[in-house]
């Protein structure tokens, strides 16, 4: 009777040892990906007709910004080229259609409120924006 008590707590110490004394690694959920739907291409239709009447054709760079944005219609095809500083904000907008080319530059104040848009090529101009206080409009 001794022999199978012993034998008894020699499992049951066995058996916890085995059951408790290792570490198990907890299996985390991985963060849920968020996916971005980045449209390539968008039609603009006449309400009434739903004929296309504009298209526009969209591409990205690594940083899933605008990197050029092509405007067709009827009539004409305007492209534009987007850079961006290395913040992520909008730098240039360059546009350019037939025999038209013009640049837009982007200026930002303390708080990356655009400030100054300078227009260059046919017809230069610059326009300064000013903010409400305490609001961004």
């Amino acid at each position: 009777m001794k022999t199978k008590k012993i034998i008894t707590i020699a499992l049951l110490a066995i058996f916890c040892v085995t059951q408790f004394s290792c570490k198990k690694d907890k299996v985390e959920t991985p963060a849920p990906v968020v996916k971005k739907y980045l449209p390539t291409a968008i039609l603009l239709q006449n309400t009434a007709t739903a004929a296309t009447e504009t298209s526009v054709t969209l591409t990205y760079n690594a940083n899933n910004s605008i990197a050029s944005m092509s405007q067709t219609s009827s009539s004409s095809t305007r492209n534009w080229t987007l850079s961006y500083n290395t913040n992520g904000t909008l730098n240039t907008a360059n546009y350019s259609g037939g025999s038209t080319n013009n640049i837009y530059s982007l200026t930002y104040g303390a708080n990356n409120k655009v400030n100054t848009i300078t227009k260059t090529g046919s017809s230069p101009a610059v326009l300064n924006l000013n903010y409400l206080a305490g609001s961004n409009t």
